[in-house]
């Protein structure tokens, strides 16, 4: 779903006027509800609150980011230009050395204190284990942190009524969480291409395989496998101005190898959900009727078949 300026202005001014602005972000959906405790000695108390659905938050983040990539790639081109002077004439090892120790060194400056994941185990000798899940998984773990504190009732609103000057503004550049963001954004993505290059680990957080997963999960009413969705999802992005024709070819080949499942409204709907999709109907073409539909539908088998080969 597309959220920036999904709210008219005079929406807002008006619940704004009635005290009505939380009850309305939740009645909309754009927020829920949640609770939290707080102990003390003497009694728990329990505080009402709200928060933005992960979607929204989401969107918002991945707002942000694209507002300011250009800055972020800035830092990323500065650091591996150094780490390319630095390594250059080196053989594997030790550049994969190097990489490690400046992978550590970054990793130590953004990493939260105190903040830890692990897996507890026991060893055959039945001796307990305690095993990090892995710096990939950890950083994964501070930029959903990192998300929440971006994502304050006044920048959330900001984007739903897309106010789009005010996130290039002194008061909300000039946020220390904002900074924040860009200092994290900038390291994160040096880490992730370093592990990509020299992996020190299976990354399964920052990759195409996390996205797809993440989709699979979502819609696994529709989709039979990750491998599919991937399929599918990519499909229609490279032929996004044509997508209602498109997709009457591509559901047809779908159906035909047993490959999606549930309803064509489902279908439909995850059109409308993740490509703001107008359309309301799959068209069912018999073979030879429409020799547009039946080209796509030969090319759409071609790269099913390198798929699944």
């Amino acid at each position: 779903m597309n959220y920036f300026g999904i709210i008219q202005m005079y929406e807002i001014d008006e619940v704004i006027k009635k005290d009505q602005l939380e009850n309305y972000l939740v009645h909309k959906g754009y927020y829920e509800k949640y609770n939290t405790i707080s102990i003390s000695d003497f009694s728990d108390h329990i505080e009402k609150s709200i928060k933005p659905n992960k979607d929204l938050l989401d969107a918002f983040y991945n707002y942000i980011i694209t507002k300011y990539q250009v800055v972020i790639d800035r830092n990323i081109h500065s650091f591996f230009y150094d780490f390319e002077e630095l390594v250059y004439g080196l053989d594997d090892k030790d550049s994969k050395r190097i990489a490690l120790q400046k992978f550590n060194e970054i990793y130590r400056v953004i990493n939260i204190k105190g903040l830890n994941f692990s897996n507890n185990y026991k060893s055959e000798n039945g001796i307990n284990i305690t095993q990090s899940k892995g710096r990939m998984f950890m950083l994964f773990g501070i930029r959903e942190a990192m998300k929440s504190s971006i994502g304050l009732q006044e920048n959330i609103v900001s984007f739903l009524i897309g106010f789009d000057e005010y996130f290039t503004s002194p008061e909300f550049t000039d946020e220390e969480v904002f900074k924040d963001l860009i200092r994290f954004e900038s390291n994160l993505k040096i880490l992730v291409q370093l592990n990509e290059q020299y992996k020190f680990e299976p990354d399964y957080y920052f990759t195409n395989f996390k996205k797809y997963s993440d989709l699979f999960r979502k819609y696994k009413h529709i989709f039979k496998s990750v491998k599919i969705v991937q399929f599918v999802y990519e499909l229609i992005e490279v032929n996004s101005s044509n997508l209602s024709s498109y997709n009457d070819s591509l559901y047809q080949v779908l159906k035909e190898y047993d490959l999606v499942k549930g309803t064509k409204e489902n279908y439909i709907k995850f059109l409308k959900t993740e490509f703001d999709s107008k359309k309301k109907d799959i068209k069912i073409y018999a073979p030879d009727s429409n020799l547009e539909h039946d080209k796509r539908v030969k090319k759409i088998r071609e790269k099913l078949s390198h798929l699944t080969s």
